[in-house]
């Protein structure tokens, strides 16, 4: 890699590099929502087929950029590339902001469509999963102690919703060390069940496993089968030793933020962050006899007023408390009353 691709201008809407196998991996910038902004990876190469790493949401003007940074990279590059020859696209995990226009690109061209078997149901199926999913989080919110009348709103503002996106068939699923031409996948579970990394040579694509400024989002494996904190935890110890293996990752390209260019210290930087905010959680819980309520918890870590953010600050607190109910460190209050009528299950610190 050269220094003016170290030194590129990491907000530019496509920005490239080339591994040492030859493939050239661009990374173009969309909108996949009107406060967040995202990215996929075209990667390319002599007689390599073309292949997409995530598709974006399919939502606002996520798509059309998309389009726009396949064009930049016809135009300034010299790439013989359309967005209907794209052969293959592989999506790291099942949230809307990374596959959700899939059947875009489906109805350009034929590209074959690959995801971790534990994800690929929610992209084949996703009205089914949707509308099951919110009668579970619906369940989750009860259990936080979010009042009645507030439930339907932060359900709806957290947008799991059956018609965001259309299903896709998967052609094929791909596990923790399978290989699509000389791309190598990882399973990292824990922000979503079927969340895969995508070997590129010396550069790792990562999609939400680790960001370069903030912490990814945690989900309680409770009410999120196999994804929860203790498995994000695991992946964060599985990238760790990645990087200490004789052909290490030298580059992660996340789905969200900058390059990540200083892997190890970037990870003891996350794990120092996610201790503090555990750790912050304790504290507050020392305070009260009586236990405290997710729904109490979340208002007090986070700042919630703007209700598109509720669902997931509730999110990441039940996540935390139910690692550190795996640790020993917490229990809940009222587990033996637990029926209509308290449903809201109260946490204190175990003594």
């Amino acid at each position: 890699m050269s220094a003016s691709q170290k030194q590129g201008d990491i907000y530019a809407n496509v920005q490239r590099w080339t591994a040492k196998n030859g493939l050239r991996i661009y990374r173009i910038r969309h909108q996949p929502y009107p406060y967040l902004s995202g990215y996929v990876y075209l990667i390319l190469g002599n007689g390599f087929p073309p292949t997409m790493f995530d598709a974006g949401s399919g939502e606002g003007t996520s798509f059309d950029d998309i389009i726009k940074g396949i064009e930049q990279v016809r135009k300034n590059w010299g790439e013989k590339i359309k967005p209907q020859q794209i052969e293959h696209i592989i999506i790291s995990h099942a949230h809307i902001d990374h596959f959700g226009g899939t059947h875009l690109f489906k109805e350009l061209g034929d590209p074959k469509i690959y995801a971790h078997p534990y994800d690929a149901p929610i992209v084949e199926s996703y009205r089914e999963r949707t509308t099951i999913g919110t009668f579970a989080h619906a369940n989750f919110l009860h259990t936080c102690g979010v009042p009645e009348d507030e439930i339907e709103p932060v359900l709806k503002a957290f947008g799991y919703l059956p018609e965001r996106t259309k299903p896709v068939h998967v052609d094929d699923v791909l596990e923790d060390g399978d290989k699509l031409n000389d791309l190598e996948i990882l399973h990292f579970p824990g922000h979503s069940a079927g969340h895969i990394g995508m070997r590129v040579g010396e550069f790792l694509l990562t999609g939400d496993l680790i960001l370069s400024k903030t912490l990814t989002q945690n989900w309680p494996a409770t009410f999120f089968p196999f994804c929860g904190f203790a498995r994000t935890v695991e992946s964060m110890k599985k990238l760790n030793r990645l990087t200490e293996k004789k052909d290490p990752p030298k580059i992660l390209l996340p789905g969200h933020e900058d390059p990540i260019y200083e892997i190890q210290n970037r990870i003891q930087m996350v794990h120092k962050s996610e201790d503090r905010r555990n750790t912050r959680l304790q504290r507050l819980l020392t305070e009260t006899e009586k236990g405290m309520t997710i729904n109490e918890l979340a208002k007090m870590m986070f700042w919630t007023a703007h209700i598109n953010r509720r669902f997931f600050a509730l999110a990441d607190v039940a996540a935390r408390l139910e690692y550190l109910m795996l640790c020993g460190f917490v229990s809940a209050v009222n587990y033996e009353i637990l029926f209509p009528g308290e449903t809201a299950l109260r946490w204190r610190l175990t003594k």
